[in-house]
Order: structure tokens, then sequence, then C-alpha cells
């Protein structure tokens, strides 16, 4: 899958494939929408009398698979930075050369 991605100008730039990090934040918008429609049925489901139980509990599934990408999505720029430092050399260390 890729996308096109647009310059600080708004000109289009050559497609970009989607690294795992861009699919999670897609994926997680595409189920934002799927739980506001699910939500929203369900409101519409009240008006007509009693909703089956399906229909009631139909917003869980895509809550559910938010609250983990949204808690991945969290976490991803305390373990980028978590990452860097730790691969990058100690800055306190001395590192030997003429002062």
């Amino acid at each position: 899958m890729s996308t096109r991605t647009r310059s600080a100008s708004g000109s289009l730039s050559e497609e970009v494939p989607l690294n795992g990090n861009k699919w999670v934040r897609q994926t997680h918008r595409w189920l934002s929408i799927v739980f506001t429609v699910t939500v929203i049925a369900n409101f519409i489901a009240m008006t007509q009398g009693p909703p089956p139980a399906w229909v009631t509990y139909s917003p869980l599934l895509p809550l559910a698979l938010l609250l983990f990408s949204g808690l991945y999505l969290f976490v991803l720029p305390y373990a980028t930075k978590w990452r860097s430092r730790k691969a990058a050399p100690s800055t306190h260390e001395w590192q030997g050369g003429p002062r």
C-alpha cells in the first residue's frame, strides 16, 4: 500500500510506501470512524424500541481495537526516545583525545 504525500507548498510528491507506524495511525483513524458509525446506529436502533443485543454490543469491538492502537500510538514517542538514547553513546563518559 502506498500513498502520495504533500509538501508544505501543497504540491504532490512521489509515492511513498506506508511503514508500520503510518499503517497503525491509518487503521486507528478508520477504527474511530467505524466506532462512531456503530454508536450512531445504536442510538438510531434505540429510537425504534429495545435494540437486539448484537446492536447494543457492536461498538465494543472497534472500541477495544481503538484502545490497543491508541495505547501503541501513545507509547511510540517514548519508546523511540528510549531506543535512540540506548543506541547513542553516552555523552557523560570521557571519549579520550586532546582537550
